[in-house]
C-alpha cells in the first residue's frame, strides 16, 4: 500500500512540476509576443509622427 501511495505521490509531484514548467514557457512566449507587438506599434507611431513632422517642415519651406 505504501509503495502505491508513494508512486501516486511522485506522479502528482511530477505533474505539478511539469505544469509549472509549462506555465513558465507559456509566460515567456507571451512576453516575447507582447514585446514584439509593442515594438511594432511604437515603430509605426514613430514613423507616422516623423512623417507628419517631415511633411510639416516641407510645407513650411514651401510657404517661404
Amino acid at each position: 500500500m505504501d509503495k502505491i501511495r508513494h508512486k501516486v505521490r511522485r506522479q502528482v509531484h511530477e505533474a505539478q512540476v511539469s505544469g509549472q514548467v509549462w506555465f513558465q514557457v507559456q509566460n515567456q512566449v507571451w512576453d516575447k509576443v507582447e514585446n514584439k507587438v509593442r515594438r511594432q506599434i511604437r515603430n509605426q507611431v514613430r514613423n507616422q509622427v516623423s512623417g507628419q513632422v517631415q511633411n510639416q517642415i516641407q510645407e513650411d519651406l514651401n510657404v517661404q
